[in-house]
């Protein structure tokens, strides 16, 4: 569900909201693979405390949590950083990038 620019996940879920910097990550990405960041992205917004991480060199930032996961496509094993931050309403999360790396 959709609502002010960002995605709702459910009752209980935070929105999430990407930087402008971040959609055009998203954007460069296959149909496929933006499917799979925004999948993953509804389970990060249910439940961001037990998916994430604070940031570690070298991509430490103050504030910032990371989450990370891996998707295997057509033998290719495709993975994923999103660098976000807990908004101050205490119910949004903005997403600030989007990373991939592609193996095999």
């Amino acid at each position: 569900m959709r609502r002010r620019g960002g995605w709702v996940c459910g009752p209980m879920s935070y929105e999430l909201r990407f930087t402008e910097r971040a959609l055009s990550q998203l954007e460069a990405l296959d149909r496929a693979l933006r499917v799979l960041v925004l999948r993953h992205g509804v389970d990060l917004a249910i439940n961001p405390t037990a998916l994430s991480r604070k940031s570690v060199p070298p991509a430490e930032l103050p504030g910032y949590q990371v989450y990370e996961f891996l998707e295997d496509v057509d033998g290719t094993t495709h993975r994923f950083v999103l660098l976000f931050r807990y908004g101050a309403d205490e119910q949004t999360l903005f997403v600030h990038a989007v990373g991939h790396v592609e193996y095999g």
